[in-house]
């Protein structure tokens, strides 16, 4: 498995455990940080653990917490991607010799991988100009048809709200404003934030419809080039959100918006509207592109919240 995470020899948060597993794993292994978990690379596998954090957005405090994250982690993304999934594994003896996998107490949870080439990553071929529009056109038939399976919000169940959509967006701006490098674009960061609460409530009855006509689903969440393959001649998605179901169960339009900005940001916007028309054109959902723009700057928002939350875990690299 990679991502578009940054190598690290060792853990921001300090863990004699990561360390330990590293090591016990061989010389050869390898260890990814992102903002919310450590991937252990060692030979065809890959382990990931959660990082024992508690933040607004999750909970991974406790071990029971962690397991029940790796659960969901596996169920998941086990719809778009099981021959990457291969299961859930407890990590056994002690803080300074665990094993992965072995008998005895849990002291905590990894999921299970098989681990794929580096070049399988869409982003890594977007960085060095090897994303070809084939490769957007089967994202867009794999993405509508993942889509159209996906379950249905029941009724009264609150996903899809325009309300709850306007909490999302605006507590991304939180870690932003807490950054002292932006105090001389606190204007430009404020008009942005007043944009969001304008266009995020003239859109609010169009939510509300595109919910009842069954456009909110349990979807990926985190739909991005990172998080997308190429692999044996076709696009897997994999890495859904599992730590929180009101990121993932939202309208497809806003999933697919992850990704539509995420190619802009890569500097491959004909790639970007090339994917737009030809998910339009497998869903027949036109009515999505009335919510793009705002749909899009919540991404890059997202995105922009993640970078900050890796500042204030004292890595530069979002």
């Amino acid at each position: 498995m990679r991502a578009d995470r940054v190598s690290t020899p060792t853990a921001s948060i300090s863990s004699p455990l990561i360390n330990a597993l590293r090591r016990s794993l061989g010389a050869e292994a390898e260890l990814i940080e992102t903002h919310l978990s450590w991937l252990l690379l060692a030979g065809d596998d890959a382990y990931k653990l959660k990082k024992p954090l508690t933040l607004d957005f999750v909970d991974f405090g406790g071990i029971e917490q962690r397991r029940a994250a790796c659960e969901e982690e596996l169920r998941i993304n086990r719809r778009t991607a099981p021959e990457l999934y291969l299961g859930v594994l407890p990590v056994t003896g002690t803080h300074g010799a665990p094993r992965l996998g072995g008998p005895g107490t849990p002291i905590d949870w990894a999921v299970h991988m098989r681990r794929f080439p580096a070049d399988a990553l869409l982003a890594e071929r977007a960085a060095r100009g090897r994303l070809r529009p084939e490769h957007v056109d089967a994202l867009a038939r794999e993405i509508a048809a993942f889509q159209a399976r996906a379950d249905v919000a029941p009724p009264g169940s609150g996903h899809g709200d325009a309300a709850q959509l306007a909490a999302l967006v605006q507590d991304n701006f939180k870690p932003l404003w807490a950054l002292q490098r932006l105090s001389g674009e606190r204007e430009q960061l404020l008009k942005l934030q007043q944009w969001t609460q304008t266009e995020g409530a003239r859109l609010a009855p169009l939510m509300a419809a595109r919910r009842t006509a069954g456009h909110v689903r349990e979807g990926h969440g985190d739909l991005h080039l990172g998080n997308l393959l190429w692999l044996e001649g076709r696009p897997v998605l994999f890495d859904a959100i599992e730590f929180n179901p009101r990121l993932r169960w939202i309208d497809t339009a806003c999933d697919i918006a992850f990704l539509f900005m995420d190619l802009h940001a890569h500097g491959a916007a004909p790639l970007a509207w090339r994917f737009l028309n030809a998910w339009l054109e497998q869903t027949g959902d036109y009515e999505a592109v009335q919510r793009l723009p705002h749909d899009a700057v919540y991404r890059a928002l997202v995105r922009a919240k993640v970078a900050a939350l890796c500042v204030a875990q004292g890595d530069d690299a979002a």
